[in-house]
């Protein structure tokens, strides 16, 4: 009988932490913004072309592995600094934003190509004069149509290689 007692309570404790846990998750705080870029292109064609693009608007790669799916493209952080007025004074933050273009295979053409579906994420933190930790934002509006536009240049430079989109 002792043990029949003890159950239900341990169920209840089990169920309470797992609303908690839930709860927890619902919560949106800063967000990564993602676009999807392609559906069935090569690897090779979709780093290229990323790196172009990204190249123009002032980002430098870190890295670019052909054979990754999570970040098989990744960019050092791009950094912008902005004054603020407070009631101290003037106040300098800076903000960084860098790219990640992450693959998922979906078949071969032809001799073998690996094609891949691709979508780029762009991660953005901020920081000020007094604090040395970069803290997670989601990006100002103004940046997100950057990011757009990014998305779309890379879009156009894969229909002239003959990629087609909706």
């Amino acid at each position: 009988m002792k043990h029949l007692r003890k159950a239900p309570h341990s169920l209840i404790l089990s169920v309470l932490l797992l609303a908690g846990c839930a709860g927890s998750r619902s919560f949106k705080g800063p967000q990564t913004v993602v676009y999807h870029i392609a559906d069935k292109t090569s690897r090779k064609d979709i780093l290229t072309q990323t790196a172009i693009v990204l190249a123009g608007y002032s980002f430098t790669i870190d890295y670019i592995n052909s054979q990754a799916n999570q970040s098989a493209l990744r960019t050092n952080w791009r950094t912008m600094e902005n004054e603020i007025e407070t009631e101290d004074g003037p106040q300098l933050i800076e903000f960084r934003d860098r790219a990640i273009v992450h693959l998922s295979a979906k078949g071969y053409q032809g001799h073998r190509i690996s094609l891949v579906s691709s979508r780029i994420e762009f991660e953005m933190q901020m920081r000020t004069e007094q604090s040395d930790k970069w803290v997670r934002i989601t990006p100002e509006p103004q940046l997100e149509d950057q990011y757009h536009l990014i998305v779309n240049q890379i879009q156009s430079r894969l229909r002239r290689l003959g990629y087609r989109f909706n």
